[in-house]
């Protein structure tokens, strides 16, 4: 039985440290966004992993490659969009009224 308090307690104590630090990175991605070079690093960063580019290619390790890429941006958009819609929405209006395109057409 004290087992179970034990891995109960431990699986609380993990809990709370991934709470923190989901709250910590809420923090730090809404400092970033709040700053025009944050903006404009954060845009470069969905531009260049593909994030409304076409992503198939012949070559299974290209398109591979570019999917991984994709998924990364995905994620990173949804997370700014979660974090700090405004400044998302504030970064496209600072960057010619667009959302993030792809780099490579």
């Amino acid at each position: 039985m004290s087992d179970n308090i034990e891995f109960d307690s431990d699986l609380d104590i993990i809990n709370d440290r991934i709470k923190d630090a989901e709250l910590y990175l809420s923090v730090c991605i809404r400092e970033v966004m709040g700053t025009s070079h944050g903006r404009h690093f954060a845009l470069w960063l969905l531009e260049t992993n593909n994030l409304n580019g076409d992503v198939f290619d012949a070559d299974p390790y290209i398109h591979a490659l570019r999917s991984g890429g994709r998924a990364v941006a995905v994620a990173l958009r949804d997370r700014l969009l979660s974090d700090c819609p405004d400044n998302y929405y504030k970064m496209c209006l600072e960057h010619k009224h667009r959302e993030p395109e792809d780099i490579n057409s």
